[in-house]
């Protein structure tokens, strides 16, 4: 096998787990794509601030899918 045929080889063998690792690993840090929800419920004012959470959750708008952003919502966390 010749030294070119040889490199191709490695670099397509490197791209393929390439590939494969970033499809199989860990997801990516902005999202995690895994939320739970937290306990309680909260509110979410015009001012963008909420309250009702407990440290490490945040409140989504219950609404958020009619882009309603204030208002009643739920606490979430991403472990």
């Amino acid at each position: 096998m010749s030294s070119v045929k040889l490199l191709s080889f490695a670099l397509a063998a490197a791209i393929f787990l390439t590939v494969v690792g970033r499809s199989t690993g860990v997801p990516d840090p902005y999202g995690n794509a895994v939320i739970r929800r937290c306990p309680g419920i909260c509110t979410i004012n015009a001012d963008g601030s909420s309250t009702g959470c407990s440290n490490g959750c945040k409140c989504i708008s219950d609404g958020l899918y009619e882009r309603v952003l204030t208002g009643p919502g739920t606490c979430w966390t991403n472990p």
